[in-house]
């Protein structure tokens, strides 16, 4: 009796034992994340283990995306594109600083020709003398300076109307053309973790990109298909 106890008691550790080890060497199941991602010719697999393994996947995914420009990139393109950089505002202002010091420069030149002639009538005969000719040439020069402008002078204003309407302006292109990288960058993402299943959503998807890489080429000059053709 004594001895069947203590088989029973081996038995049932053993059993805990082995079920323990089997629970080390296979992970949970809703620990695990099989993420197929399309790339054109290849396909990949991955397999998410963890917090760490889902932030290196995520930057496989993003690395997907390194032939094409950042967002900083297309943004300088924007601004350049619809000259609405704030340097140029500050050329402005410069120029309009040494305005006071830069004279106004008038140049005059002036001509005279005179011309005699002479005419005398008497009984007996009439004759012309003509006399010598008489010529005038000059010119001048004169420089200006306001020495007002050094403190203030009508540009200022006028700079400061256009640099409130340029920051505008400016503002409206950044947030237009940083909305359309971004729905462009998401299908794109789309596409390659959980590509449609029929042809028509896969087209819809990829007609949309291409009207959203044009958009983004309006508003940079083309500076998108530029840089992702080289």
């Amino acid at each position: 009796m004594k001895g069947r106890v203590l088989f029973g008691w081996a038995f049932v550790c053993l059993l805990f034992i082995s079920m323990y080890i089997s629970a080390e060497a296979s992970p949970a199941v809703d620990e695990l994340e099989q993420v197929y991602i399309d790339g054109g010719e290849e396909r990949y697999k991955l397999d998410a283990k963890g917090p760490d393994d889902v932030a290196y996947e995520t930057s496989v995914v993003f690395g997907y995306f390194e032939q094409e420009p950042s967002i900083k990139a297309v943004q300088e393109a924007a601004v350049s594109y619809a000259e609405v950089h704030p340097d140029k505002i500050t050329r402005w202002r410069r120029a309009a600083a040494v305005r006071g010091i830069l004279p106004r420069v008038s140049f005059g030149y002036d001509f005279d020709q005179d011309e005699t002639y002479e005419i005398y009538t008497s009984s007996a005969t009439n004759y012309s003398i003509t006399g010598p000719e008489k010529n005038s040439k000059g010119w001048d020069i004169s420089l200006t300076w306001e020495l007002s402008d050094l403190i203030w002078n009508s540009s200022h204003t006028t700079i400061d109307v256009r640099s409130k309407l340029m920051v505008q302006l400016r503002w409206r292109i950044l947030r237009e053309v940083t909305g359309l990288y971004y729905e462009r960058r998401r299908l794109q993402t789309d596409l390659l973790l959980a590509p449609p299943e029929s042809i028509d959503a896969r087209v819809q998807k990829e007609l949309r990109i291409q009207e959203l890489t044009g958009q983004i080429d309006a508003l940079t000059g083309g500076y998108l298909s530029r840089y992702t053709q080289r």
